[in-house]
């Protein structure tokens, strides 16, 4: 497993610079135990699902206001239940 700064240097490595807050990628770190395969698979859903994009002079760009309908079971966080959950 990666320690917490890799974990959080790969997350944010796969997204735009500055994507998430630096709760947001504190909790993806947490929930991922050190898994590089959870990490990359959070950051592809992130962008899939619209949490991280492209917004003009926005930093962080991720939307962690918005409601997430489609999000999976058991997940809240400081993303607003939006990472997903590994079974």
């Amino acid at each position: 497993p990666l320690d917490r700064g890799s974990s959080a240097a790969l997350l944010q490595a796969l997204l735009p610079a500055s994507a998430l807050p630096q709760e947001a990628v504190d909790d993806v770190v947490s929930r991922s135990a050190g898994s590089p395969t959870y990490i990359e698979e959070t950051a592809r859903w992130l962008v899939a699902t619209g949490v991280v994009m492209e917004r003009q002079g926005a930093s962080p760009l991720a939307d962690v206001s918005r409601k997430w309908s489609g999000t999976p079971v058991g997940t809240t966080s400081s993303l607003t239940a939006a990472t997903p959950c590994c079974g």
